[in-house]
């Protein structure tokens, strides 16, 4: 694979209008043509012509209890779609808001999107195979990952007496909100880390789990009183905490992220490992000594697993899945067999794993597989959001079954195609990392890195936003760019 300069920091604007004329690398960030998109399209329940139809791109998805019905969050269509999964298309989709980010059942009848650009909540209602909007709450800034406490049994979800909580991460307001789902009224008010993005719960209904950008923490809150329990960082430097998996006893959490290995930024470096990692780390619940958890790096060597993004496990904790979003892929470890390592797990995957008997197994999703959830024992359904699909996988044959389009244009425009480069890890060295990496969202990873931008290494530099950067000229650490053309 072709070496290309990495630069961290916003110098690298001005490249991308050169990137658009390199040619694909091996791993292409285009759908895979294995699988067929399947089923119809029905008709668009907006007004926009075909000319403008827009990218759906789903950022994240949710499956009902049933494992009827899916639902996927579409970031660029402001829309939310219903998908039937037993006949493998698209049903209906809504218009919600703006940049809808998660959704989730939030009863058999019920769902719940969050908003990122409208600062809102968007409470859903499911009947007869079709959704419609119930009501619009407001709740912040920027309003991310959603979590909802598990019913005791489905009478109890089904039942309009019965009020349950919803939790919304705000990134924007570094603090997670408890909503009634009866009243739709907020109920409470709880500070973590910085830019939290991912929320969950452990299957014992007593812990609320956020995952918080800057500086990376793992914070635990104890649900009933909504006291912090725990505030842990990923050792070695951990960032872009994704979207964690509990295990069914809730005795410990894993979590995808980046690892920032603190050496400079050149050639020799990022081969070796010691730029960026791609790592699992798995940390005792409710709390725990930092010393307590444990990693598994992912990268092999000379083919990396870029922008590792979230995470999955099956119901009878056989099959531990992971989306690579940057190398477009998904990862498939057989969990009760692999070993995780007592101590620093090293820059690079065990060899005993890439040995094993299937033990480590890499299938091609192409496009940018992010969310992703299990619908049965060994089937798991990913959102793909440069593929603007949902593509299901069978994680014991490492093969993709299916594919159901969502809708989109036919052909790419040259934003598309840039979007398409910032995030793909291939167009670095090894794979390693994309620009997406260290400006997640066009935002910031809160790292400070030892790049070559100011002339000099052993300074490292704090990676800044390019939310507006194209009104802050002039730009890099010298300001010897003046236009960003």
């Amino acid at each position: 694979m072709r070496y290309c300069r990495y630069i961290l920091l916003p110098a690298f604007l001005t490249v991308i209008p050169l990137l658009l004329l390199l040619p694909p690398q091996s791993r292409s960030a285009e759908a895979p043509s294995q699988a067929q998109p399947t089923g119809s399209r029905p008709t668009e329940t907006s007004s926009r012509t075909a000319p403008e139809e827009p990218h759906r791109s789903p950022v994240s998805l949710a499956v009902s209890t049933d494992g009827r019905w899916a639902l996927t969050a579409n970031s660029t269509a402001d829309t939310v779609s219903l998908v039937d999964l037993a006949a493998g298309c698209l049903v209906q989709e809504l218009h919600c808001g703006r940049f809808p980010q998660d959704v989730l059942w939030t009863g058999p009848h019920s769902a719940a999107v969050s908003l990122r650009d409208d600062g809102t909540v968007q409470l859903l209602e499911f009947q007869k195979g079709q959704l419609r909007t119930d009501r619009t709450i407001r709740v912040g800034e920027s309003p991310h990952g959603l979590a909802v406490l598990p019913a005791t049994d489905s009478a109890e979800a089904a039942s309009p007496e019965t009020d349950r909580s919803l939790f919304v991460a705000l990134a924007g307001d570094d603090e997670i909100v408890q909503i009634s789902l009866n009243s739709g009224k907020i109920t409470r008010r709880m500070q973590t880390g910085g830019i939290p993005r991912e929320l969950c719960i452990a299957p014992n209904g007593r812990w609320l789990i956020s995952c918080c950008n800057i500086p990376g923490p793992l914070v635990v809150h104890e649900i009933a009183t909504g006291k912090e329990l725990s505030c842990r960082n990923i050792f070695d430097d951990g960032f872009n905490l994704g979207q964690p998996v509990v295990l069914p006893d809730s005795s410990e959490v894993i979590i995808p992220s980046q690892i920032n290995r603190a050496f400079p930024v050149n050639e020799a470096n990022i081969e070796k490992g010691w730029v960026i990692d791609n790592r699992l780390s798995r940390f005792p619940l409710p709390a725990g000594e930092y010393w307590e958890q444990k990693q598994l790096n992912l990268d092999p060597r000379g083919a990396a697993c870029g922008d590792l993004y979230a995470a999955a496990l099956s119901d009878d904790s056989r099959w531990l899945v992971a989306t690579a979003a940057g190398s477009h892929e998904l990862l498939i470890l057989d969990y009760q067999r692999a070993a995780w390592p007592v101590a620093d797990p090293g820059d690079f995957i065990s060899v005993e794993l890439l040995d094993g008997d299937q033990l480590f197994r890499r299938v091609e999703l192409g496009g940018r597989p992010l969310k992703l959830q299990f619908t049965g024992p060994e089937t798991v359904l990913v959102a793909n959001s440069f593929a603007n699909s949902l593509q299901l996988v069978n994680v014991a044959e490492a093969k993709l079954l299916q594919t159901i389009d969502l809708g989109g244009p036919s052909a790419l425009s040259a934003v598309r195609r840039g979007e398409i480069i910032f995030h793909d890890a291939d167009r670095s060295f090894d794979s390693w990392f994309s620009c997406s990496t260290c400006h997640p969202g066009g935002h910031t990873a809160g790292q400070s890195f030892d790049t070559l931008n100011d002339g000099t290494y052993d300074t490292h530099k704090l990676t800044p936003t390019l939310h507006g950067v194209v009104h802050t000229s002039p730009w890099t650490w010298h300001g010897w760019q003046t236009s960003l053309r």
